[in-house]
């Protein structure tokens, strides 16, 4: 089966579809496209612009039909978003990826904006890419290793192109079961450890992401344990 068009081909390639000689589903939004000449190749209608699926309602009616430059270009174009699809979603079949990620490494294959944007604008609308899931998963791996305030990693979830709607979602659910003041007393206790106090503690827990409200409370909290005992 060909899928069949490989992400270093270019428009050039319409000058291999002379005419379709006949069009089937191959599955559910799949159809197989056979040239009149060459193996077939297949592209997802919701790629397809309207001109495009009425060329090939015609030619499924019967014959062969020549194919304009638009509708070649077009079919190209469907068949490349369509390989950009199938890409991404072996990504995902591996791990979560949020869509700046998989953006880029699809850039880095070779597929253009229009088709990148087009196959993770469908996979989103399929819900099998979502930045909010991507952003939970991402908060509870960080928490196995880091103890960060919110703001740390409010600009963490920025910085992989997570909306601001889907992170602070994100983050009001992860602060639902995670206490930030006890990720405030364990990050203070391991810079103790390390030798940090006085302003340097201050400054080392703000970069952490904490409030001044929270690290304040901690230290003094901190302190007054460490009297009582």
């Amino acid at each position: 089966m060909v899928s069949a068009v490989h992400a270093e081909d270019s428009s050039s390639a319409s000058a291999n579809l002379p005419a379709i000689r006949r069009i089937e589903w191959a599955s559910a939004g799949i159809l197989k496209v056979y040239p009149a000449d060459g193996p077939f190749f297949c592209v997802r209608d919701a790629y397809l612009s309207e001109g495009c699926k009425a060329y090939l309602d015609d030619a499924g009616a019967g014959g062969d039909l020549p194919l304009s430059a638009g509708v070649a270009e077009d079919l190209l174009h469907a068949a490349r978003a369509l390989l950009a699809e199938r890409t991404a979603m072996g990504y995902l079949a591996r791990s979560e990826y949020c869509r700046r990620q998989l953006d880029e490494r699809l850039a880095r294959k070779g597929f253009s904006p229009a088709e990148r944007d087009e196959a993770l604008s469908f996979l989103a609308s399929a819900h099998r890419l979502d930045d909010y899931r991507y952003a939970t998963a991402w908060l509870r791996s960080r928490l196995i290793h880091q103890s960060e305030g919110r703001r740390k990693l409010l600009a963490g979830l920025f910085s992989r192109g997570i909306s601001s709607d889907d992170a602070e979602r994100a983050l009001n659910d992860f602060f639902q079961d995670t206490d930030e003041r006890v990720l405030c007393e364990r990050a203070t206790e391991k810079m103790v450890r390390l030798g940090k106090n006085g302003e340097k503690l201050y400054a080392a827990l703000l970069r952490k992401g904490f409030s001044g409200k929270i690290i304040a409370e901690t230290v003094k909290k901190l302190a007054n344990d460490q009297n009582n005992c």
